[in-house]
């Protein structure tokens, strides 16, 4: 089935889908079949997949609440664990750190600490 005769669901969840799938994916999971409930789901999925191992290689600007808030030189925010705030605080402004699967290494100090992004 071609793309032009693919229905589209809801906000354009196939749409999307086409942009993240080869052709041959889409046919043999029989995306053209599926509910836009069931579109959704296969796109959010697929979303999270994509931001899986996805990394962030920059200098600390800013180390808040003793530890507990990392901030970057790109303005991305990063909430520590409470078991490592204790090791975050002492590191330093233009640390270079890298992120990866909620994983932060600062690579001045060969150290690391999990972190989540933070919501403020």
């Amino acid at each position: 089935m071609s793309e032009e005769t693919m229905p589209v669901g809801i906000n354009g969840q196939l749409s999307a889908i086409n942009r993240l799938m080869r052709p041959k994916e889409i046919e043999s999971l029989c995306v053209h079949t599926m509910t836009p409930e069931q579109q959704q789901v296969l796109l959010d999925w697929g979303m999270r997949m994509y931001s899986l191992g996805q990394q962030v290689i920059e200098p600390i600007r800013t180390i808040k609440y003793d530890g507990r808030l990392i901030i970057l030189e790109d303005d991305s925010k990063w909430e520590v664990g409470d078991g490592d705030a204790y090791t975050a605080e002492d590191w330093n402004i233009e640390d270079k750190v890298l992120v990866v699967d909620d994983i932060m290494y600062n690579l001045e100090k060969t150290e690391k600490v999990e972190v989540q992004t933070a919501d403020f």
